[in-house]
């Protein structure tokens, strides 16, 4: 693995910016080598005036002059929204994205709408209904189930929360024939998203109830 210096700036940056920043650091050399290789990339030496990625001269194939420019990934808002939650829920949250994106598999999966809750639904007539506002992606059966497990918040603030949002995830799960363990993980990452989202776009405090939640399942 080939090892390089990293400016000060970006270091401290990554450090500070929770799991995302120090998987980043962690990772770096391995992706740069990585595409190094693919590229026929020669490394030169790094600019020092960034703060936000690692940047790199380099020469190519051809002998051609280039730069390899790794942005640092930056957290879901969080940070710019004023810490509306314990960091721990973010990490978790990021954790689980890992693990769904690991445990991906093409041969099982399917067309999911992405963002299927009750004001995407319309009556059709005759006892159907059909979904609308289609986002459509290729993932995870238990994927669909996600924005239903979000959904509720106030009920299950008002009992023994990660109790009743185990046993939401097992109903929707028997009704599917599903993982309930799958669908909890992907029901506390769109809780996540969802609180962060309403936290920026919205003047209601819609989204504390959200990461509340999330807040206790942890």
């Amino acid at each position: 693995m080939r090892q390089f210096d990293l400016p000060d700036l970006v270091v401290q940056r990554a450090s500070r910016n929770g799991s995302v920043g120090l998987r980043w650091l962690t990772e770096l050399p391995q992706v740069v080598g990585e595409l190094s290789d693919r590229w026929g990339l020669v490394l030169g030496a790094a600019y020092v005036a960034g703060t936000s990625g690692f940047v790199v001269a380099a020469t190519d194939a051809t002998n051609r002059a280039c730069v390899l420019k790794m942005a640092m990934p930056l957290d879901r808002m969080w940070q710019t929204l004023g810490e509306p939650c314990e960091r721990a829920v973010i990490d978790r949250a990021l954790v689980l994205c890992d693990r769904r994106a690991d445990a991906f598999n093409p041969e099982r999966a399917v067309l999911v709408h992405g963002d299927a809750h009750g004001w995407n639904t319309l009556d059709a007539g005759g006892g159907t209904y059909k979904f609308v506002d289609v986002e459509g992606l290729c993932s995870e059966r238990e994927h669909d189930l996600a924005v239903a497990m979000r959904e509720y918040n106030e009920p299950l603030l008002d009992g023994d929360t990660p109790r009743l949002v185990r046993d939401r995830a097992r109903l929707l799960a028997d009704r599917c024939t599903v993982d309930p363990e799958v669908v909890w993980e992907w029901g506390f990452i769109e809780r996540v998203s969802t609180g962060l989202s309403n936290e920026a776009n919205f003047d209601n405090d819609n989204g504390t109830s959200f990461l509340e939640v999330a807040r206790r399942c942890l």
